[in-house]
């Protein structure tokens, strides 16, 4: 009758909720290793991503190019290109490939003057070359040009990159962007467990504005972070220390820090059932004991006890 008050499901409480939602980050080829890795990642109040991982550079089109003054197009495009080569970033690749399909070389031989969130200056070819939004351009006293299609543009999210060489604007660049496809779903998932996101970066045409207006279905915990950081490349390492492991995405290893919230979760909800059963368990045993039926107590009526409560222990892991 002593087994009565001892719960079964004390021995699935964490291994349980570890087994079988493990099994379902494994279609996403990412694990946690060990519980310890479940008490570390499941507190995590933030994570951080590259803009180029937001905002990919295949969604990303360089819709109209306007030079002025005695400035080439392809001149424009060019030193473009050497600049976002240059600090990374999704227009580094959208450049990359126009200055290719023109026959084009890009260098990196060039000196970042200045990276701020409005623009970036740079020394190429003996001229400084300044490339960013307006403001960026009024805050150099060059200016800038309206032209009639500008404020169509804009208003359908569209984003107007200037160009100035030296003391005077050079050209315009009409740049449509676009969010990686999962990108909010994963936003929804990382809110619901109350992680935050940044998005590093140095394009001076991504702002939360355009975030905002990118973003369809909600507001999110998420904000552009404006960092000469985001511009600095790591080394990659043969072997790091991590809970997490992923062989897919960045955005599937991010997962794996909803997976340590969701287990957490689960194994807390399973230890207080495990309590209650416990509690449960030692009044029937006294109360059987003090009436006198306890003789009458079974194999079979002991085991459908703890039977019912490995019920609200094992379905929650399996439908969450």
């Amino acid at each position: 009758m002593v087994l009565m008050a001892l719960p079964l499901g004390a021995v699935f409480v964490s291994v349980f909720p570890i087994c079988a939602l493990s099994k379902r980050a494994v279609k996403t080829e990412t694990a946690l290793i060990g519980l310890d890795s479940v008490e570390k990642y499941c507190n995590t109040a933030a994570v951080a991503f590259n803009d180029s991982e937001v905002f990919p550079s295949k969604g990303i089109k360089v819709t109209i190019v306007r030079a002025y003054g005695s400035h080439r197009i392809d001149k424009t495009i060019l030193y473009a290109a050497k600049i976002f080569k240059k600090i990374g970033g999704p227009l580094a690749t959208v450049f990359e490939n126009s200055v290719s399909s023109i026959g084009g070389e890009i260098t990196t031989d060039i000196e970042i003057l200045e990276i701020s969130p409005d623009g970036i200056c740079a020394k190429i070819d003996g001229q400084e070359v300044f490339i960013g939004n307006k403001e960026y351009m009024l805050s150099y006293d060059f200016g800038y040009i309206k032209d009639q299609i500008d404020q169509v543009f804009e208003n359908s999210v569209g984003r107007i990159m200037y160009m100035a060489i030296e003391d005077e604007i050079a050209a315009k660049f009409y740049i449509r962007y676009a969010i990686s496809t999962g990108f909010e779903k994963l936003l929804r998932q990382l809110g619901s467990v109350g992680i935050c996101a940044s998005i590093r970066s140095c394009d001076p045409n991504i702002d939360n504005e355009l975030l905002k207006h990118l973003l369809k279905k909600g507001d999110y915990p998420v904000g552009i972070l404006k960092t000469p950081e985001a511009a600095k490349t790591h080394p990659v390492s043969p072997r790091e220390d991590s809970g997490i492991v992923c062989t897919s995405t960045t955005a599937n290893m991010l997962r794996g820090f909803i997976l340590a919230d969701k287990i957490k979760q689960r194994i807390s909800a399973n230890t207080l059932v495990k309590f209650i059963s416990l509690l449960l368990g030692v009044f029937m045993v006294v109360f059987l004991y003090i009436t006198g039926f306890s003789d009458k107590l079974d194999t079979f009526r002991m085991l459908l006890y703890h039977g019912l409560w490995l019920l609200p222990i094992i379905i929650p892991s399996l439908v969450e």
